[in-house]
């Protein structure tokens, strides 16, 4: 009688369940007991979306999006919402972090229908035969004075008339521009661009949201190695700064969040992701090469001992913590890890020894205020102009002491290949600063090597106990390929740079065809050189290509350039919004050095990345020292000081 009882009560159960139920991705895993009749993306759902004449309903989202979860409470957990779209629609499910090329792809569809940009979650709805009908990002469960609520939104478009049109063979924006050269004046018309968008009273770039725009900050750095324009360094270096003293960066556990809701970086949307860390740890650590302040170093050492801390798994990083963790009260609320109520923290401070004056200046230097700076009562840390107090190293331990008493925000626990790549980069650079980091990446990298590719086919994510699903993309191969040269220009060991070559030919043959490169092997989404929330694949490959077509393969050269074509008007009109494929423009205009010996003369040489940012190491069988540039070599000799001079003198009169 038991077995029977346990059998329905399974039988049961797994009928609740959607079609999400065995996917591995954890943000499928959220909405595998909604309600909604989910679907991942895939054949089956768009076949019987076909077959039974329904319209599409896709919601593309990820794990840690605070207002994915807002949608999914109000809406996708509602009984009446999961009747409609069950009875008139069928639903499909996706990981923006699983599938990114898939939600760059409706990206663009939102942007087409609105003229601006979109974000999560995002709401499609298709035809039987995917052309878009309608698009949105949150929608609400109620009217509000703005918006229409989501059930008379799926009723209007279900009891639409809908007469197909014809397929166009595209959906993707058509690319093709001018072929016209990049004018003479281009630096310094880059210069002002960037000056024009900088936000003087508050630093940084654009109004609100804040983002950290790493590849412009990065830009910026390297347009100073160049060019020694004084205002380029001022606006990243001020920018850099100011983000480490806001709100943007967490003062108490270290690392950053993924962006500011206002234009004076004061409070932030409280998810930490993999990739904006890894990106601007290499900034800081650029910055601290470039400019020596303690303070870069103190905030990259905090960043890598967090992503450490709270992302490391098997060697290896999961992808990100949620906005949302567990308040007092039992209730998931955005930022209650990270929060703190004044009168709880004063009497906490007092009772462990702290006199009353320093915990007053304490409070006020990290901006806890009595009447709270978010949502009430609660305030967020920052640095203030307040002095700090002695001991601020203990009260942040006690600080940390409070929040460890919470429960940490859930960790997106797949390994994207993409982001650990970033980051293993990230970290392999700040070995320069400190060198213990080069073994940690270095384990890491083959980690990811071993985790996250099988029987010599790399996957784009993988999740601890499920088989490889999904297939790497451009992004995977590009980031992966430029990490493994870092470490090859650390190590100067040659299974890097022969790896570095075998990913680069494999992207090519999957990504690349009749002169237009892809986000996915399928060709299913056209690559574009626009920075989006990190830096562009594929601009980030035109790099890698640049070296390894200086080193041994001169027929890429042509292929790279013909990339950058198609993009020159659109770079022209908004150039720091193509900062990755810019650091490539400045590659090719001003050259990029590499100097070429046997490998134990090479690992005497310590490359001024400080003076010019573009300089590398190859390894040959030559005695010599050789210096040579893409196309050609300009001096070969035993003396290094020979060497260095020469290097100086090309760099002065390219500059």
């Amino acid at each position: 009688m038991m077995k029977l009882l346990l059998f329905i009560f399974l039988q049961i159960n797994l009928f609740a369940l959607n079609h999400l139920a065995n996917e591995p991705s954890p943000y499928l895993q959220q909405h595998k007991n909604n309600p909604v009749n989910w679907y991942p993306w895939g054949e089956e759902a768009f076949l019987k979306a076909k077959k039974e004449h329904k319209l599409i309903f896709l919601s593309i989202g990820y794990s840690t999006c605070h207002w994915c979860h807002v949608m999914m409470r109000e809406s996708f957990e509602d009984k009446k919402v999961a009747d409609i779209l069950n009875r008139y629609y069928i639903s499909i499910k996706v990981d923006k972090e699983e599938l990114p090329h898939i939600d760059q792809h409706f990206q663009k569809i939102y942007t087409q229908f609105h003229k601006r940009g979109g974000g999560w979650p995002l709401t499609i709805i298709l035809s039987p035969d995917k052309q878009p009908l309608f698009s949105a990002t949150y929608i609400p469960r109620y009217p509000t004075y703005a918006q229409p609520d989501i059930i008379t939104v799926l009723e209007t478009l279900a009891h639409a008339t809908y007469t197909p049109t014809p397929r166009k063979k595209s959906l993707h924006v058509n690319s093709q521009r001018s072929m016209e050269d990049f004018p003479k004046n281009f630096i310094p018309y880059i210069i002002d661009t960037f000056r024009s968008i900088y936000d003087t009273k508050h630093s940084g770039f654009g109004n609100r949201p804040k983002f950290p725009s790493a590849s412009m900050i990065k830009l910026l750095l390297e347009l100073y190695q160049i060019t020694h324009n004084n205002s380029t360094l001022k606006m990243a270096t001020t920018t850099l700064t100011t983000m480490a003293h806001s709100g943007l960066y967490d003062q108490i556990d270290g690392g950053f969040f993924r962006y500011c809701i206002d234009p004076n970086w004061e409070i932030p949307h409280f998810e930490k992701m993999l990739y904006s860390n890894a990106e601007l740890i290499e900034l800081y650590t650029m910055a601290y090469i470039l400019t020596k302040d303690p303070l870069y170093k103190k905030v990259l050492q905090e960043s890598i001992a967090m992503v450490d801390k709270r992302f490391f798994q098997d060697g290896v990083y999961m992808s990100a913590s949620n906005a949302e963790s567990i308040n007092e009260e039992g209730e998931e609320k955005e930022g209650a890890y990270f929060l703190y109520e004044y009168d709880t923290t004063f009497h906490y401070l007092q009772k462990h020894n702290i006199p009353k004056k320093t915990i007053y200046n304490a409070l006020e230097y990290l901006h806890i205020q009595e009447n709270g700076n978010f949502d009430g009562e609660y305030s967020h840390t920052r640095i203030t102009n307040t002095p700090p107090p002695q001991n601020i190293k203990t009260i942040k331990e006690l600080l940390q002491q409070i929040r460890d008493k919470r429960e940490y925000p859930f960790i997106d626990y797949k390994i994207n290949t993409a982001w650990n790549a970033l980051y293993i980069n990230a970290k392999l650079k700040a070995a320069s600063i400190n060198k213990h980091y080069a073994q940690e990446a270095l384990y890491s990298l083959e980690k990811l090597l071993q985790t996250n590719m099988k029987n010599g086919v790399l996957y784009h994510t993988s999740v601890k106990g499920h088989p490889l699903k999904n297939e790497a993309l451009l992004e995977d191969y590009a980031f992966l390929i430029q990490t493994l040269l870092e470490a090859y220009q650390l190590t100067l060991k040659e299974k890097y740079l022969t790896q570095a070559k075998e990913f680069f030919q494999k992207a090519k043959k999957l990504f690349y065809t009749k002169e237009k490169w892809y986000l996915d092997k399928e060709k299913t989404v056209k690559a574009s050189l626009e920075d989006k929330a990190y830096k562009n694949p594929l601009a980030a490959l035109l790099q890698s290509g640049l070296y390894l077509s200086s080193t041994q393969d001169h027929t890429l050269k042509n292929l790279l350039l013909e990339t950058l074509d198609p993009y020159r008007s659109m770079i022209i009109q908004a150039p720091p919004y193509y900062s990755t494929a810019l650091e490539f423009y400045l590659q090719t205009h001003y050259g990029i050095y590499i100097i070429k010996s046997q490998k134990s003369n090479l690992l005497e040489v310590s490359l001024p990345k400080s003076t010019y940012p573009f300089i590398y190491r190859f390894v040959t069988k030559n005695k010599n020292f050789e210096l040579c540039g893409a196309s050609q070599c300009y001096i070969s000799t035993p003396h290094k000081r020979e060497l260095f001079d020469k290097l100086y003198t090309l760099i002065r009169q390219n500059n």
